[in-house]
């Protein structure tokens, strides 16, 4: 009945909790635990996102297979789902297969943890979506970014498919990954339908990772402008300059000289987005020529947003970037921030209280 199964749901939380941090409180926000089960003869794998911190817990379920059947959140931890987030199974349907799921889990099922942290040397399984399609300037670079990115994949265990494909950002087509880059993407790129099911992504714990022109997009979509961190404004020719790294803890600038010298197009923003993200690294303006946001030029930068976890470099204009070892892992760490493998990207507010 519904309250045996609550309280199901209750001890598997709490195994979960034991299993993965050896006593009774919480996982840390960004540990991912996976366990597959059967239901009515089908094969299927429930995978928890979710950030308990938020208030709420949220689930992917999707056939041992790897298609997608829906995105739930747990809203007030009680363990049974309350919102669909993304999936046609109605919240009745959806419950009976989660919660089969739950009790076969408590029962004695396999966990499978991804870690909440990882050190460089350390790897972890996720997939990523790197999407380059451009409505406005295209980058030659783009292709060595692709590269670039599937060569870092294949060093570190994690999958890289890239497409300039707008129809898989559905529900469906982004369920099978983990992070979605947008690498040098420009201007109008998504219909308002792919827009939504992109937002229904990140809603559910999904990750993205911003790179170069990628606050070169979607100007009139106000929630990707927030997602993205900063609009692109103007920039000066190609030239040398001085990078200064903020967060020398984080995992895409942990690995970086605290000035960073080195070649690129940088960017100046319609706005500073400081205040709205935690910055990661700065330009020093007065190492180069045609810098327009003075003494506080942020360069690279991570935020929570709306559910899941955003990462943006303005770095990465020229095809010498991709080659380049340190912008390799720089890339990297934000990949595996952006999959909540590690990072901690404070909010403002808790910046200012530190």
């Amino acid at each position: 009945n519904l309250l045996d199964a609550m309280s199901i749901a209750g001890l598997f939380l709490a195994a979960v909790a034991f299993l993965t941090l050896g006593c009774d409180e919480p996982p840390a926000e960004t540990t991912r635990n996976s366990f597959p089960f059967a239901h009515d003869g089908q094969n299927y794998e429930i995978i928890s996102v979710g950030e308990p911190s938020s208030g709420g817990r949220n689930f992917l379920v999707r056939r041992a297979e790897g298609q997608f059947v829906l995105r739930a959140r747990d809203d007030d931890q009680d363990g049974r789902l309350d919102t669909i987030l993304a999936g046609a199974l109605s919240l009745e349907d959806a419950n009976a297969i989660y919660l089969a799921g739950i009790a076969q889990a408590q029962a004695g099922g396999q966990y499978r943890e991804r870690p909440a942290a990882l050190s460089p040397a350390d790897s972890t399984s996720f997939s990523v979506l790197v999407f380059s399609k451009t409505a406005g300037y295209r980058h030659a670079s783009i292709p060595d970014g692709i590269a670039a990115l599937e060569a870092l994949g294949a060093a570190n265990d994690f999958t890289v498919e890239a497409t300039e494909d707008a129809s898989v950002f559905s529900d469906e087509g982004l369920a099978p990954y983990e992070v979605v880059v947008f690498l040098s993407t420009t201007q109008d790129v998504l219909a308002e339908t792919q827009q939504a099911a992109f937002e229904r992504f990140i809603q559910a714990g999904g990750g993205f990772a911003g790179v170069h022109a990628a606050s070169d997009t979607e100007y009139d979509w106000p929630w990707y402008g927030g997602l993205v961190g900063a609009y692109f404004d103007n920039h000066p020719e190609i030239q040398a300059a001085t990078v200064v790294v903020e967060d020398q803890d984080h995992p895409s600038t942990a690995h970086l000289p605290a000035q960073w010298a080195r070649t690129d197009e940088w960017y100046n923003f319609k706005a500073n987005p400081r205040g709205a993200v935690h910055v990661l690294a700065t330009l020093d303006e007065s190492t180069y020529e045609g810098g327009t946001l003075g003494d506080d030029h942020p360069l690279a930068w991570c935020h929570a947003y709306d559910g899941g976890r955003a990462w943006y470099t303005g770095m990465g204009h020229t095809s010498e970037s991709y080659a380049d070892p340190l912008f390799r892992a720089h890339l990297l760490g934000g990949l595996r921030y952006a999959a909540g493998l590690g990072g901690d990207c404070p909010a403002p507010d808790e910046e200012e209280e530190e």
